[in-house]
């Protein structure tokens, strides 16, 4: 990077600070707002939600996905975002989103893993701009102001790399550094006896195990039960006799967006007797995308066709129903589903190397789109503009955050 560009990216740095100073007044009464459902039904769980985000920059980020869409959305100064091409997002794009995927015959991979916000429609861009700055916030106390620049230009190479080829794969060729490699090796290597055996009793019949889940009373599991029974009637692909609900659990405390959102799990009689080839299923209440409007019908398809784009391959289980008037989504929960989490030690030039790669897995969701190209071109014009962009946004979630945890400690 020449002096001169660096000096101009700094000068834009401090302005974009400056702008973004002054407008958080608002930032309790947008999240009050946002989980105003679960703060009437759930008050306990909302305080719970608002004490994790409260622990760490990296939980405040991944709580206010909504704040920083209505800040693209609205705020004049990130009008650079919104010239980007347009197409399917996934609205909350931050570094624990992704996990390992594996399937058979097939090369194990990293992908997108959280596509409850996933909107048809919005600039692609948007997804770019909150990946950088969830890298960013997740290695605040890790990098140096040149070595944050570094990081983003090597996210937007990564993007790049894929986005020259703007053809939807039917399995991606996810470019590894050895040490995401080793992690995903490590990942994989989870035999599915252990993992399903951690999560019940190894009985027959088996059922889930409470120091892992929650309780569900005796009425409201055997009315989520009718639910899920006509669901898994309808779909196809497998034998629908064999299928058995063994038991029923949920949990109030899994990721932390959707906290104080109704989120069960079942546990099915596999195809034999074995408890080991039981299967394990997770259904949650869904909402529509805080990215734009949208009714909960077309939520319900945008977030089934990207889980399908991100994923590459058919869970059977995959879809949504209806339980008590609300739409759920319904997936398989899998043995190899494992995050690289900001908590790894990671030297500079590995947070480079993950932030490339986190960026060519976007490229590779986006291109579904059909816009590789345009993405190629807007990005390779726009970059400049959009790195100081990025680290000032970092500042001004700083700040957020400082006012936030003082007003959830009084």
């Amino acid at each position: 990077m020449t002096t001169r560009l660096f000096i101009i990216l700094l000068l834009q740095f401090f302005l974009t600070v400056t702008t973004f100073a002054g407008q958080t007044p608002e930032l309790m009464q947008q999240i009050h707002a946002f989980n105003a459902d679960a703060a009437s039904s759930t008050p306990q769980l909302y305080q719970n939600k608002l004490e994790a985000m409260a622990e760490d920059l990296f939980s405040f980020l991944r709580g206010t996905a909504h704040v920083m869409n209505n800040d693209l959305q609205t705020n004049p100064e990130l009008a650079l975002v919104k010239t980007s091409p347009a197409g399917m997002i996934a609205g909350d794009l931050h570094m624990h989103n992704f996990s390992v995927l594996n399937a058979e015959g097939k090369k194990p991979d990293y992908a997108i893993d959280d596509l409850d916000e996933a909107f048809d429609g919005a600039p692609l861009a948007f997804d770019i701009f909150r990946l950088g700055v969830s890298v960013l916030t997740g290695y605040s106390d890790k990098l140096t102001p040149a070595e944050q620049q570094t990081v983003l230009q090597k996210l937007f190479a990564g993007y790049l790399a894929r986005a020259a080829n703007d053809k939807a794969s039917d399995w991606p060729a996810t470019p590894f550094p050895e040490f995401m490699q080793s992690f995903i090796d490590d990942s994989i290597d989870v035999k599915y006896k252990k993992f399903i055996g951690k999560r019940s009793t190894k009985t027959n019949p088996n059922w889930l195990n409470i120091e892992r889940f929650d309780t569900v009373e005796p009425a409201e599991a055997a009315s989520v039960s009718l639910s899920l029974s006509a669901y898994l009637g309808n779909l196809s692909g497998f034998q629908k006799e064999a299928i058995e609900i063994l038991d029923i659990a949920q949990r109030y405390d899994k990721g932390l967006a959707s906290i104080g959102l109704k989120r069960y799990y079942a546990l099915l009689q596999g195809p034999t007797a074995d408890w080991q080839d039981d299967i394990l299923l997770e259904f949650k209440v869904m909402r529509t995308s805080s990215v734009a409007p949208a009714d909960i019908a077309t939520q319900r398809q945008t977030t089934i066709a990207a889980m399908k784009r991100a994923h590459h391959i058919t869970d059977p289980f995959l879809g949504t129903m209806e339980h008590a008037g609300k739409a759920f989504l319904v997936k398989q929960v899998f043995a190899w589903d494992e995050t690289l989490e900001n908590s790894q030690a990671l030297s500079p030039a590995q947070i480079g190397e993950l932030a490339e790669v986190l960026g060519y897995i976007t490229a590779d969701f986006h291109a579904g789109a059909g816009k590789g190209g345009e993405m190629k071109a807007w990005l390779e014009k726009s970059a400049d503009g959009l790195i100081p962009l990025i680290i000032s946004y970092q500042a001004k979630l700083q700040k957020d955050f400082q006012i936030f945890t003082a007003e959830v400690k009084k």
